[in-house]
């Protein structure tokens, strides 16, 4: 369970990633299980809470609330 802060530290991350289309690492929990993205963020949908990312392997969505961590690479 993440804080309100920390909620907002990624939600910050995210629009500066887009804004920014550098690569970055997310950390996601789903299926009580971690799983790890290295991506380039595309698009941040806010009203279905939804980010779509490209990856080596095609473009996919993701829940924000099932992201844990965040950390841009470039």
């Amino acid at each position: 369970m993440l804080s309100a802060d920390e909620k907002q530290a990624i939600w910050d991350m995210l629009i500066v990633a887009l804004d920014r289309q550098c690569t970055v690492f997310i950390q996601s929990w789903e299926d009580r299980h971690f799983k790890f993205h290295r991506c380039t963020i595309r698009e941040i949908d806010d009203t279905q809470r939804m980010v779509t990312y490209d990856d080596p392997f095609g473009e996919w969505q993701l829940a924000i609330d099932t992201i844990t961590s965040i950390h841009m690479l470039d």
